[in-house]
């Protein structure tokens, strides 16, 4: 739903629409083909609605892209500090510049054109004195170039070992508390526990996974509703298969037979809900099951391929809850 490229995003909304055309497919078949009890109706509208808005959310919420305010936060406190020490450093580097301190070479170059007597017209020992003179400041330009190639160098192997310590870091993935990362990809740091999502094309703060039902990934700004969908649907799915009245799940399963009661045979229509509903309870329920596991040790799917402790866990389960 937020992927860089145009055609991501359209097949992310064909998605969206795709599945909420399956919840409506699913309240249709409950209520109009079948015949539900008004209590279990009640109930079973109750947990499909909050199923439909986690659903929603999950799909239409950002889950920490660069645009989102957490993000935007974090990176004018980072560009706010790096501001403020280049201002330190380029002061001094403008004033160095701007106002080079005189040398004796100068000084001496100076007073001779001065005073053109003192430079030509004193025979040989004024020759000496001018030769000496000239020959000064040529080592010292010679010292000068010599000491800005070192720098030069050690700057650019500063930059080329920086560079290489960033290209590591895309590689080598492991846990990095408390440090800013480089993404080659999107030539952006970001915070810690954010990855790039191949998919999106962007990173994502504290990125678990690109779910293509949802047609957006699951990160720091959409986890919560991620769980919740999970619920909400596993209930909603138990309550129809439970609840379903003329035909109920298991007679609507054979299409052969009737219904009692009503002398007509049962449609193709609720066995294909009941296949439905049935694949969706488990994928739901396996996923809310999984999903809980993961928040309850604050860790997320692309972290799981990490070695090492998890340096993020919190000894209490609830704490561990809270921080999604």
């Amino acid at each position: 739903m937020f992927a860089r490229s145009m055609g991501c995003r359209c097949v992310a909304k064909s998605t969206i629409c795709l599945v909420s055309a399956i919840f409506g497919f699913e309240w249709y078949v409950y209520h109009i083909v079948c015949f539900p009890n008004i209590f279990y109706a009640l109930i079973f509208n109750a947990v499909w609605l909050l199923a439909l808005w986690s659903y929603l959310q999950t799909a239409l919420t950002d889950p920490g892209t660069p645009g989102c305010p957490e993000w935007e936060a974090w990176a004018s406190t980072r560009s706010h500090g790096s501001g403020l020490a280049a201002a330190e450093e380029g002061g001094s580097s403008l004033f160095t510049s701007a106002a080079p301190a005189p040398t004796a070479s100068t000084s001496a170059s100076a007073s001779a054109s001065a005073d053109p007597v003192a430079a030509g017209g004193g025979g040989g020992g004024g020759s000496d004195a001018s030769g000496k003179q000239e020959q000064q400041p040529t080592q010292k330009q010679a010292t000068a170039a010599v000491a800005g190639s070192a720098s030069a160098g050690t700057g650019a192997a500063a930059g080329s070992a920086d560079g290489l310590r960033r290209r590591s870091q895309t590689r080598i993935r492991h846990w990095r508390p408390g440090e800013v990362t480089w993404c080659s990809d999107c030539a952006i740091e970001r915070p810690e526990r954010a990855h790039h999502c191949s998919v999106c094309g962007l990173c994502i703060l504290r990125m678990d996974h690109h779910c293509p039902w949802m047609g957006n990934c699951i990160g720091w700004r959409n986890h919560k509703y991620f769980v919740l969908m999970n619920w909400w649907a596993f209930a909603a799915c138990t309550t129809w298969v439970l609840t379903l009245r003329s035909p109920n799940a298991f007679q609507a399963m054979d299409i052969f037979s009737s219904v009692p009661g009503l002398g007509v045979h049962v449609s193709v229509v609720p066995a294909i809900a009941v296949l439905l509903t049935t694949a969706f309870l488990l994928i739901t329920g396996g996923m809310f099951v999984f999903s809980l596991m993961q928040v309850g040790r604050n860790i997320t799917a692309v972290e799981e391929l990490f070695p090492g402790d998890n340096p993020y866990r919190l000894p209490e389960f609830l704490d561990n809850f809270r921080q999604v």
